[in-house]
């Protein structure tokens, strides 16, 4: 084989191992979006804990919002010493994650009690029975005793660092009562603190 071929051979397989490194990275940035971590369990578990109150949990399977990611700017309204710890890379990393829904699994921390509920579930409980005795909240405490009602969660949103989170919390406990708010929490010494709340909606 002359010097030239092997020299050939050798520029294409630097390429090809150029572009599959690439292809790889991309792909594990992509699933960094998707993927979630024990931090964002930990923060589920402190935001829920600090909306709803402690007890059993039952928490909608998917991820949701109140408005849009695009619209966040005008719901965030934390108090201005609060506000500046929401940074251009926090607030990206949660309208990136909150574009869709994703699947909430049972990987709360441990002594965290959560019951998951479909979206489908929930329709089929309350759908066409708004004010009915029998149907609605009545079937849903029944198979729900002592719940605080549902909670929706949204993808939590974090900094570079990591040390500053923001998630939203839903909780809805009868025909005309819940509340959503915005949580920005701060980790210390490996823990996670709430340090602000704005609300987004109440009925």
């Amino acid at each position: 084989m002359s010097k030239l071929s092997k020299c050939y051979r050798l520029v294409f397989s630097l390429a090809f191992v150029c572009t599959l490194t690439i292809a790889l990275l991309g792909a594990k940035d992509s699933g960094n979006v998707h993927a979630t971590t024990a931090d964002d369990y930990a923060v589920y578990s402190v935001a829920m804990e600090d909306v709803v109150g402690g007890g059993s949990y039952v928490v909608l399977d998917t991820t949701t919002i109140h408005g849009k990611p695009e619209d966040l700017d005008s719901a965030l309204n934390f108090p201005i010493e609060d506000a500046k710890l929401i940074t251009a890379d926090l607030l990206n990393d949660f309208r990136t994650k909150n574009h869709q829904s994703y699947a909430i699994a049972q990987h709360f921390p441990k002594g965290v009690r959560v019951q998951l509920i479909s979206e489908r579930e929930r329709s089929v409980m309350f759908s066409g029975c708004m004010g009915e005795v029998n149907c609605g909240w009545k079937t849903f405490y029944e198979k729900y005793p002592g719940a605080p009602g549902i909670t929706s969660l949204s993808r939590v949103g974090f900094n570079k660092t990591d040390d500053t989170a923001l998630v939203y919390v839903g909780n809805v406990r009868d025909w005309e009562v819940g509340s959503g708010l915005y949580l920005l929490l701060a980790k210390n010494n490996g823990e996670w603190k709430v340090i602000s709340r704005t609300r987004s909606w109440i009925s």
